[in-house]
């Protein structure tokens, strides 16, 4: 199933800020609820390129978040 054209727009806006600041997309992954659509894509191609996505169950619905592998950034994504 597609991810919705606003969501894309969503994560991009809280994606930008992150690049901005130095930090590149490979290492960058978003965390979000087990269970949801975007968990069960495992990725979403944004401006700035393929966007990882990975699933935990102590995220509740509705929640996520944008962080640096190397702990460089972080992004609420509502």
């Amino acid at each position: 199933m597609a991810i919705s054209p606003k969501v894309i727009q969503l994560i991009d806006s809280k994606l930008a800020p992150l690049i901005d600041n130095g930090c590149r997309i490979d290492q960058i992954k978003m965390m979000c609820a087990a269970g949801t659509e975007m968990a069960a894509n495992g990725s979403v191609e944004t401006s700035s390129g393929t966007l990882r996505i990975e699933s935990s169950n102590f995220i509740p619905k509705g929640r996520a978040y944008l962080i640096d592998v190397r702990y460089q950034g972080f992004a609420w994504v509502r």
